[in-house]
């Protein structure tokens, strides 16, 4: 028997589990809203002096030249940045607050010149160094630390000008970040972490010789403190893919309104270059957001904020930069993508899977599959981008648990509605969709994503491992490359 025969005999075993044998009305099996652990913080680990161990981060500590590099779990950053139009000169000033998860030099993540830093108060030095897979370049301090207690790193950077743009009387930043291909986060900007490490942000932000007004675009609570200063606070929940921030002194049509949601009001803002298109995405995002509250329940975020560019698309927590048509996939993500957070690149396929499923209309795929075997998640640790194979083989793979869960839950949004209720805010891995799902239906889904999510070939090149250009990524437009960040600031 070959590979696709066994994969088709394994689904149609799974076909009366997961539907039954007799017609019934769908019914989703009770499970109760954060029943699951996330696989950040889980509340019975500890370290030795009693602080909560972030299980995730604590997976990331490898040995290299004799020394333990050790993950910086960050609970607060403290930012003040400082944008001198006159010298063309940008300066941050972090206060890092963190735990590590045993004994060692501590690193973070942060792509920008370092001017000065310390340690609890005593200045130190910091390395640049790989970690073990040579996925990732890390920011390293030259000072071990402990576990047990909180340390207080303060470090300053400069930023350059592929960061900021510098005009006559103006200046112009945008947080425009990309999971695709080699895309940027925000460590391009201020000092980061991965994505399973959530962290309060507050942001004090100034600028200097310029003369034009200016305005703050941001997902955060916004306080202006005059003279071109701003505070903004992000919440804690956010992770180093939901900061949004879009200083700039160029001129847009804007939108603002608002939306009466299940729970709350929601302020929105759109802007825009281009006045249609600024008109257009505020005339659709009520029926968007209708549609997505009634679907997967109450939108998480303080406000939605989006910049139509007419290019572009990228989530970040209740903001995107994204077109007119890319609109809804990307507000789909602040359930899906910022609101359930991937862990990584090994699950940002989860997100992408569901939004491109709806930009297909929801279709649903006949079972049992005769796909070949796909890799979605690579199971790495270090991987921050997601793959390419999420969008087409993902969607694929949600139609087809759709049908085979017709019967007895009326298909996969039900349960993707309940796994956000389970997780909203939260991180999660594969292992948690796998483990939702079988609770929720009764169903062994170990065969199935072994041969779809996990791919199962011995040997070879996978689905999933695409070089760029070669990927099917539907209706989703392109990230943004540095000419179009440097045009959109």
């Amino acid at each position: 028997m070959n590979r696709a025969s066994a994969v088709l005999l394994i689904l149609f075993s799974l076909l009366p589990a997961a539907c039954g044998s007799e017609s019934s009305e769908p019914r989703l099996a009770a499970v109760a809203p954060n029943e699951f652990p996330r696989p950040g913080v889980d509340p019975v680990q500890t370290d030795a002096g009693g602080v909560p161990v972030n299980a995730a981060t604590a997976q990331r500590i490898f040995s290299r030249g004799g020394k333990t590099y050790v993950p910086a779990d960050l609970s607060r950053v403290e930012l003040d940045l400082v944008i001198d139009n006159s010298t063309q000169e940008t300066i941050g000033t972090a206060r890092i607050i963190f735990t590590v998860p045993q004994e060692g030099y501590p690193y973070l993540l942060l792509n920008a010149p370092v001017i000065s830093s310390s340690l609890d108060g005593a200045t130190i030095s910091s390395t640049l160094v790989s970690d073990f897979e040579d996925r990732n370049s890390l920011l390293s301090l030259d000072q071990a630390a402990s576990p047990g207690r909180e340390h207080i790193l303060e470090i300053s950077y400069s930023l350059g000008t592929e960061e900021v743009g510098y005009r006559s009387g103006g200046v112009g930043l945008v947080t425009a970040m990309a999971d695709i291909s080699s895309g940027n986060f925000f460590e391009d900007y201020g000092p980061a972490s991965f994505e399973d490490d959530q962290f309060k942000l507050t942001l004090d932000l100034s600028l200097k010789g310029v003369s034009n007004p200016h305005r703050v675009f941001t997902n955060g609570a916004l306080t202006n403190l005059g003279s071109f200063s701003w505070r903004i606070e992000f919440p804690e929940y956010y992770n180093s893919s939901s900061f949004y921030l879009h200083v700039t002194d160029k001129t847009f049509t804007i939108r603002e309104l608002s939306y009466r949601g299940l729970t709350k009001t929601i302020p929105i803002t759109v802007y825009s270059e281009d006045s249609s298109g600024a008109v257009s995405a505020a005339a659709e995002l009520p029926g968007l957001f209708a549609e997505l509250e009634r679907d997967y329940g109450p939108f998480l975020h303080d406000r939605f904020v989006a910049y139509i560019s007419g290019s572009g698309g990228m989530e970040h927590a209740g903001a995107t930069i994204t077109s007119v048509s890319a609109l809804g996939h990307e507000l789909l993500h602040s359930w899906f993508g910022r609101g359930v957070m991937p862990v990584g690149g090994r699950a940002g396929w989860i997100d992408e899977a569901v939004a491109s499923w709806r930009d297909y209309d929801y279709f649903r795929s006949p079972v049992p599959s005769n796909r070949v075997s796909v890799r979605l998640d690579n199971e790495s640790i270090f991987e921050r981008f997601t793959p390419f194979a999420a969008y087409a083989s993902g969607r694929s793979l949600m139609s087809e648990l759709d049908s085979m869960f017709l019967s007895s839950t009326g298909g996969m949004k039900p349960l993707l509605a309940g796994f956000f209720e389970a997780y909203r805010g939260r991180v999660i891995g594969t292992a948690e969709l796998e483990a939702y799902l079988e609770a929720a239906t009764g169903t062994d889904l170990g065969p199935i994503f072994q041969e779809y999510v996990y791919g199962s070939q011995a040997a070879g090149k996978l689905p999933g491992t695409e070089e760029p250009g070669t990927e099917d990524r539907g209706r989703h437009p392109p990230a943004l490359t540095q000419e179009d960040i440097e045009a959109l600031r």
